[in-house]
């Protein structure tokens, strides 16, 4: 068995021991990655002969390729290495990528094991400088596969700070916009992450870098979500509940809280709703129960500045037992929180 690492610096092993050292010239391990990769794993021997000797007279090409499938053949078994007619092509389980597990994780939506698969550009720092075929279709690849480990790192970001993990997410979002600094994806959840760490230089500064890299987003629609992000990044605060004499809870930088440990899933459901509120325009209530010193207020904050960062104008308030007997003490106390001041209010219906 060949497995091959291609999601970053090439690792070949056969086996789990280091490959003969003549499969890892330049074009036989071309060869080998070119075919994995191929349709049906298998391409015609003119193809693969332009494709890697083109710079050579035929009968010399086709020499090489004929010694680069006796290394692979070598290798892969008699069994591994198809070459019936005018057809060069790897069958059965022989040789395992990481790209096809990676592929495999995403169909799954296991966005964790996927992050963890890219490591970095596809066959970082090879190349075959005489073989233009070969590198102009390593171009392209490389082109696909940022955009999908970008995507991966991205989601599970997302998972992350949807689990109460921001830390965590500010990592694997901060690796996903190092390998594609222009995708406006990746870095709308950085800037989210290190918003929420409490850490607003660093999302101002990620938000900075883009527009440097893309110019004005002045008619893009994500870049005008970037700018608006960034807007409430800057006006933000912390938020936290009041006391229950209405004392002020001093503010403290969510860098130094600690995590939300047991409370991910409580906080994933919670975020699952708002994000159901935010994009079908419907409200909706949700109840969080348990005991004192369980995290309640935690999570609410966490839940509050997520929404916040999404645009959402948050208010808080804290009942008490005197507000029973105040006729609506609750709406009272939504009003003088900052519910008259929002910007739809005006507009709004006169029953709501």
């Amino acid at each position: 068995m060949i497995g091959c690492r291609l999601l970053g610096p090439v690792e070949v092993t056969v086996d789990g021991a280091p490959p003969p050292p003549e499969l890892l010239w330049r074009k036989h391990l071309a060869l080998l990655v070119y075919l994995a990769r191929s349709p049906r794993r298998g391409r015609a021997r003119d193809h693969l002969a332009g494709l890697l000797w083109g710079d050579r007279e035929e009968t010399v090409a086709r020499h090489s390729l004929r010694e680069a499938i006796r290394v692979l053949r070598k290798v892969l078994g008699d069994t591994g290495l198809e070459t019936s007619g005018d057809q060069v092509r790897i069958v059965g389980d022989t040789l395992e990528l990481d790209t096809d597990r990676f592929e495999a994780a995403m169909a799954r939506g296991e966005w964790e094991t996927a992050a963890g698969l890219a490591q970095g550009e596809l066959m970082e720092g090879f190349g075959v400088p005489d073989a233009s075929g070969f590198e102009d279709w390593l171009t392209a690849e490389r082109s696909h596969w940022r955009q999908r480990c970008t995507e991966a790192l991205t989601r599970a970001a997302r998972a992350r700070m949807a689990n109460g993990d921001p830390l965590g997410a500010t990592t694997l979002a901060v690796r996903a916009v190092a390998g594609d600094p222009g995708a406006s994806g990746a870095v709308y959840v950085a800037m989210q992450a290190q918003a929420l760490l409490g850490d607003r230089a660093s999302a101002l500064a990620t938000h900075a870098r883009f527009l440097a890299l893309v110019g004005s987003s002045e008619g893009s629609r994500a870049g005008e979500e970037l700018d608006e992000l960034a807007a409430r990044v800057r006006q933000g605060r912390q938020w936290h509940l009041p006391t229950a004499d209405g004392a002020a809870v001093k503010a403290r930088p969510q860098l130094h809280l600690a995590p939300l440990v047991g409370a991910g899933s409580v906080l994933a459901a919670m975020v699952h709703q708002w994000e159901l509120t935010r994009d079908r325009g419907r409200g909706r209530t949700v109840l969080l129960g348990g005991p004192p010193g369980h995290g309640k207020s935690r999570t609410s904050e966490e839940l509050c500045a997520r929404a916040a960062l999404d645009g959402a104008r948050v208010i808080r308030i804290r009942a008490v037992p005197g507000d029973r007997d105040e006729a609506w003490s609750a709406i009272l106390g939504l009003a003088r929180g900052g519910l008259l001041d929002a910007p739809a209010a005006p507009a709004a219906d006169p029953g709501a």
